[in-house]
């Protein structure tokens, strides 16, 4: 116990120290006072986004990891990042450059309301009768992904001039270019769907123990997946609006979580994997700038990503 307080407190400090670091950072020569207002008045957006993705992308793995109880899938393999492109190609292709769900908010507004409704039908035919299987879902995230993105390469090939650009610019949101007109709305919406996280965390802890368990335990165990794969949906839409895909963020940093703690007490799961996200993005897009951009965050995240991903599934022997 007193060894997990040490962690804790060690943790925070990173992450208040880290966060201090990349709002100085571009500081360092700067004398004019209307400088320094603009560079903060730049980079705190920035860092709110970061920070809403960071913390939506890992809860929202974490709770899908209890969902399918298993710690090597996230939703971005199962192609929630392709559906969410996938659904703001169709609308620029269905209704022309020039529409009112281009607006940033009736856009997130459809975007997440079709990724919930995506999100259930996947539940009902293929997340319900195959959570167990492992290599059957990640087959099905790795032909749901390449069927959506060779769908978005075709459409794109036969939009208009006007159309393509307009949608290049919708869906090339990265961790350089971010759309931060969402921050506003982005931050109240996570900061709710941590809450009902964290509330609902005995209930993830009995979730995770599987189907038959949780039922024999008194719990209504299709009405709570359903409940998380909505807030999931939200979480991802979010964080993909906001910064584009985070493919492996979620599960490098919920498992690295779960091996420092040595827990399944899902409310400290939450709140430190949201601050190794943040301490994992803020640190890395810093050293970056320090170093050049001599490449970008989301190649380093990938790579790591990967090779993580063999190790885990190697030590666990899933396959």
């Amino acid at each position: 116990m007193a060894q997990n307080k040490k962690l804790q407190t060690g943790i925070i400090s990173l992450a208040i120290i880290v966060i201090i670091c990349y709002m100085l950072i571009k500081l360092i020569g700067v004398r004019s006072l209307f400088a320094l207002k603009m560079i903060v008045k730049v980079r705190f957006p920035k860092l709110l986004a970061l920070t809403v993705s960071g913390v939506l992308v890992t809860s929202a793995s974490l709770v899908f990891q209890s969902i399918v109880n298993n710690r090597i899938l996230t939703p971005s393999m199962l192609g929630f990042d392709a559906i969410y492109i996938a659904i703001q190609t169709i609308i620029i292709f269905l209704l022309g450059s020039v529409n009112f769900l281009l607006n940033p908010i009736y856009n997130f507004i459809l975007s997440t309301g079709l990724m919930i409704i995506v999100t259930l039908i996947m539940y009902r035919l293929v997340l319900q009768k195959s959570k167990n299987n492992v290599v059957i879902l990640l087959l099905i995230g790795l032909i749901l992904t390449t069927f959506l993105n060779n769908m978005v390469t075709f459409l794109q090939s036969i939009m208009s001039p006007d159309e393509y650009l307009n949608l290049s610019a919708g869906i090339s949101i990265s961790l350089t270019n971010m759309n931060l007109d969402l921050v506003l709305i982005a931050l109240p919406i996570m900061i709710t769907c941590i809450v009902l996280f964290y509330c609902d965390a005995k209930r993830l802890e009995i979730i995770s123990l599987g189907e038959d368990n949780a039922i024999n335990l008194g719990l209504s165990y299709n009405k709570e997946v359903i409940k998380h794969l909505i807030y999931i949906a939200i979480s991802m839409a979010i964080a993909t609006a906001l910064v584009g895909p985070l493919s492996f963020l979620g599960l490098i940093v919920v498992n690295l979580t779960r091996e420092i703690f040595k827990t399944n007490n899902y409310k400290i799961l939450i709140i430190f994997s949201g601050l190794l996200a943040i301490i994992f993005l803020l640190l890395g897009i810093t050293i970056l700038e320090i170093v050049g951009h001599i490449t970008t965050l989301p190649v380093i995240i990938n790579l790591i990503g990967g090779i993580y991903l063999f190790y885990i599934v190697i030590k666990e022997n899933k396959i």
